[in-house]
């Protein structure tokens, strides 16, 4: 079984007959069970000689950026309007919003370090994909169609092109995405390196609006649905949890609070003035109230 078939797998049973998913008290809404995939991609590929890991990091790579580039991520109110936005909504086209607007530059920085294997990989049994089945092909054009919806960011700009991006993608240079992933990764290089609190935030700004526009609209939609709808709603999503945190690495930007204010409270915790900068204290995340608990 592919890791693509496997994940529709998933998806389509809704974990049921997943024991520890059981136990696990998560609701079975799409947000959950796109992560819960996502961090088991690495012990399945491990245990599973039929997936090829290298193959999977362009796939979720390609999936995510092709999500982005979804109707309910259009700024522009001519093309999708509020009542299309809520529709979309109601069908549960945001429930996986959460992930990829925190991974997916994880994905596409993963799919360039194993560019050699994958190209190895894809020249072994090319003859044998079809055509709606050839990762590179896909990836190709989800870059093309998510520089295109985020052109704000000006990709292409020479000045913003890091010559380090472009030699760690250099594995790619004779494919048609090679410059699209070049810039791309240069997007992610530069905004990385902009400090300790860059990493916090959507790197897009257009993106970033987008799903502040999404997440209003999720947390104001339930009081205005009656039960039929609402039963919907909650099909998608944790109607309990819907107010989330804006920090992308805080583990509540896709878990969520019961309401405002105790998000905004915890948002105050992110927002204290002493940081540690060491990636796994638990300061990086949550600061310290001054210098004397932050030396400590």
């Amino acid at each position: 079984m592919r890791y693509a078939e496997a994940l529709c797998y998933f998806l389509a049973i809704g974990f049921s007959s997943c024991t520890v998913l059981q136990s696990s008290k998560l609701r079975y809404n799409l947000s959950a069970s796109w992560i819960i995939v996502s961090n088991c991609a690495s012990y399945i590929t491990r245990c599973t000689n039929d997936i090829h890991e290298p193959s999977v990091e362009c796939e979720l790579a390609t999936l995510c950026l092709q999500y982005l580039t979804f109707p309910c991520f259009q700024q522009n109110e001519d093309i999708v309007d509020k009542h299309m936005l809520q529709q979309f909504t109601m069908e549960g086209y945001l429930g996986f919003q959460d992930y990829a607007i925190a991974k997916w530059f994880h994905h596409v920085n993963a799919f360039v370090d194993a560019g050699k294997d994958l190209l190895k990989r894809e020249s072994e049994i090319q003859p044998t994909l079809s055509e709606q089945h050839r990762p590179l092909e896909q990836l190709s054009t989800a870059l093309v169609d998510f520089t295109t919806q985020y052109d704000d960011e000006d990709w292409h700009n020479p000045d913003k092109i890091v010559t380090e991006c472009a030699e760690n993608c250099k594995i790619f240079e004779d494919q048609d995405f090679y410059e699209d992933l070049v810039a791309v990764t240069s997007h992610i290089y530069t905004f990385q390196k902009k400090g300790f609190d860059a990493r916090h935030i959507v790197s897009i700004k257009s993106l970033a609006a987008v799903l502040e526009r999404n997440r209003t609209l999720l947390e104001e939609l339930p009081p205005t649905l009656n039960s039929r709808e609402l039963a919907t709603f909650k099909q998608f999503y944790d109607d309990e949890r819907r107010f989330k945190c804006p920090k992308i690495t805080c583990k509540y930007f896709s878990e969520g609070f019961k309401d405002a204010k105790i998000r905004k409270r915890h948002v105050n915790i992110h927002d204290r003035p002493f940081n540690c900068e060491v990636s796994d204290c638990i300061g990086a995340e949550y600061g310290f109230v001054n210098s004397k608990d932050l030396e400590k």
